[in-house]
């Protein structure tokens, strides 16, 4: 047995700050860089002292915030603090190593200190106790994590690559149905009964917990569903006292702050309860509800609320704005049979992306499960080699 802490040397990064910065040069590792790859990182120019120098093959190590390993891959690079270049020493493994720092993240995440920013520290490194095998073995364990893990996150990737190309094809159905041919439209002001706005001063002092009325507010919206089980309560009193947003079923709600237009219609259980800041739009009888909702929530409905909303650090969409909205001007059962094949076919990715989810999850699980079990000595990588071939 013996420490993490003296399997390796720690070397924490350098502390750059925005003076450090150019628009050229190698690029700076910070713990965004590190996890994403696709994260754009700042560049620095100049030179960098060794410790802060990462080259391809390199063990990083992130100690603060979010807890990730990686063996680096990208090129010359600077790694910024919080982040540990890891040196094994004489007798270590480095891809091993990796693999034995993995499968004690989830012990660090629940000893980590700090509020602000939590971090770990030299001495939880130097607490936790390992076994160290021979470098034959070590070197066999990490064959077989190598290729394990590459074949599982392999899998995972596939799978949530089916999700996105599920949910395009999906998305280029109904921009193909909402503006193909000749599609003639009218402002939304015209073609639907109401367009108003849920309670916009104070919202708060009409919320009671022992209110016997649904009370909704923007974060209780997402595409297509209304979260009737997480939504406040009203009083009646209040609820009769803010008629002009009184909900009723058939109805469309609309976030009009952050995500400008997202949407879902008011479901029979939600008949008569009451909103907060969102926006509220009453069909009547020429417009669908379920075909409108589609026309909100696709591309075709996001690039109009994108370009009628306001706002730099957060986009926001007045009513008024959005009377300017644009929707296709079909016949009351052309929208309900559109509605019934968007529908039909947007269910089918939902239960397709529930299903690849359940997968990845269990991957996940499993992956961790030999990560731990072979640094663990408690699977025969041998054997568990051969068995999977």
């Amino acid at each position: 047995m013996t420490s993490l802490l003296h399997l390796a040397d720690y070397v924490n990064g350098l502390p750059f700050t925005s003076n450090d910065f150019s628009d050229r040069g190698i690029p700076v590792v910070r713990i965004r860089q590190l996890i994403d790859s696709s994260s754009e990182p700042d560049l620095v120019d100049g030179p960098v002292p060794p410790k802060g120098r990462v080259e391809d093959g390199d063990l990083i190590f992130s100690w603060s915030g979010s807890l990730a390993v990686r063996i680096w891959d990208r090129g010359p690079a600077a790694l910024n603090q919080h982040l540990f270049n890891v040196r094994p020493r004489a007798g270590v493994d480095k891809r091993w190593l990796r693999w034995l720092l993995e499968s004690k993240l989830d012990q660090f995440r629940g000893q980590m200190h700090g509020s602000a920013m939590t971090h770990l520290t030299m001495d939880m490194l130097r607490s936790v106790r390992v076994d160290l095998p021979d470098l034959g073995e070590q070197r066999r364990v990490a064959d077989f994590l190598d290729a394990e893990t590459a074949r599982l996150d392999s899998l995972a990737s596939v799978r949530l690559q089916a999700v996105k190309l599920a949910q395009e094809r999906f998305e280029a159905f109904v921009d193909l149905e909402l503006t193909g041919g000749s599609v003639d439209y009218e402002p939304l002001r015209r073609a639907v009964d109401g367009l108003t706005v849920g309670v916009v001063v104070n919202p708060s002092t009409y919320v009671d917990p022992e209110g016997d009325v649904l009370f909704f507010r923007g974060v209780d919206v997402s595409p297509f569903v209304l979260a009737v089980e997480r939504a406040q309560r009203m009083s009646s009193a209040s609820n009769r006292l803010l008629r002009k947003s009184i909900l009723r079923c058939g109805d469309i709600v609309s976030v009009r702050v952050g995500e400008p237009g997202v949407s879902a219609v008011v479901p029979p259980e939600a008949n008569g309860s009451n909103c907060a800041s969102v926006m509220i739009t009453r069909p009547g009888e020429r417009v669908d509800s379920d075909f409108l909702c589609h026309v909100y929530n696709s591309r075709f409905g996001r690039s109009q609320w994108q370009a009628l909303s306001v706002g730099a650090a957060q986009r926001q969409v007045n009513v008024s704005a959005a009377g300017d909205f644009r929707i296709p001007h079909l016949s009351i059962m052309r929208q309900r049979d559109l509605a019934c094949a968007f529908e039909k076919h947007r269910v089918l990715v939902s239960e397709l992306s529930k299903w690849s989810a359940r997968q990845v999850c269990l991957m996940t699980e499993r992956r961790r499960a030999l990560i731990t079990g072979a640094v663990n000595g408690q699977l025969d990588v041998t054997t568990a080699r051969e068995m999977a071939i």
